[in-house]
């Protein structure tokens, strides 16, 4: 005969579980133990609740998430709840909190949440004006003209066939980034960035958040620091952004 699992033993199989750590036959052991107990049962929901919220929500959201949960409890009722813990929920908090702690200083942000939230195609201050038929117009002022029209795909070949220029690499940058084509991207702007091409920020915050939906945070970092502590169109946002990764 099986002996019976102690509380804490419950409680690590049911962290394995959620980390998917488990057999097949160690599963279905543990459903036997918590479908004959709702309070196992429940606890097992809180912690699949917990891990999907790791998955899905951002640093940020999470802190803020949990600073409103704090503020409704006040020392009082911090005491009386620890007052009547069974040790399963005792011993349930701490390994929330040691999952918390890991929240709070490993999680990795959601790279394309970040990137969807903050990215917008950019637009050229100097649009341009159509006189005449487009035949009228050279490679490059047909390609502007379908990059402010939405149309990435029909632009890219024209700037291509483009006479070269920061201006053109530039926009094939944008052009790339638009069609998500995110690597293309970075190689050309990281390039414009070395050579303190114009517009510098503008370059600079493309490429900040080209890195953050490639993940690569470190690189990132350093290039929002640059543009929060000087006075540029993009300074709020970068400071914003550096809070979330």
């Amino acid at each position: 005969m099986t002996k019976p699992m102690e509380e804490q033993e419950v409680l690590k199989k049911i962290e394995d579980f959620v980390g998917g750590e488990l057999n097949q036959e160690e599963e279905f052991q543990l459903m036997s133990i918590l479908n004959n107990n709702p309070k196992y049962m429940d606890l097992l929901n809180d912690e699949k609740d917990l891990a999907e919220g790791i998955k899905q929500w951002s640093k940020k959201e999470l802190k803020e998430r949990l600073q409103s949960i704090e503020a409704t409890l006040n020392p009082i009722q911090l005491e009386s709840r620890r007052s009547y813990k069974t040790p399963l929920l005792a011993a349930a908090s701490v390994s929330i909190l040691i999952a918390l702690y890991f929240v709070f200083n490993t999680i990795t942000p959601n790279s394309q949440d970040l990137f969807n939230t903050y990215y917008e195609p950019y637009q050229p201050y100097a649009p341009v004006t159509m006189r005449g038929e487009v035949s009228d117009l050279d490679s490059f002022d047909k390609a502007q003209f379908l990059y402010e029209s939405g149309e990435f795909e029909k632009a890219l070949p024209l700037y291509l066939n483009s006479e070269p220029s920061d201006e053109r690499d530039f926009f094939i940058a944008q052009t790339q980034l638009a069609l998500n084509n995110v690597d293309d991207a970075i190689g050309i702007l990281e390039n414009l960035h070395k050579t303190g091409a114009h517009p510098k920020t503008t370059i600079t915050w493309f490429l900040a958040l080209s890195y953050v939906k490639t993940e690569n945070f470190d690189a990132s970092k350093t290039l929002l620091q640059e543009l929060s502590t000087t006075d540029n169109a993009y300074q709020e946002k970068a400071k914003e952004l550096l809070k979330s990764l």
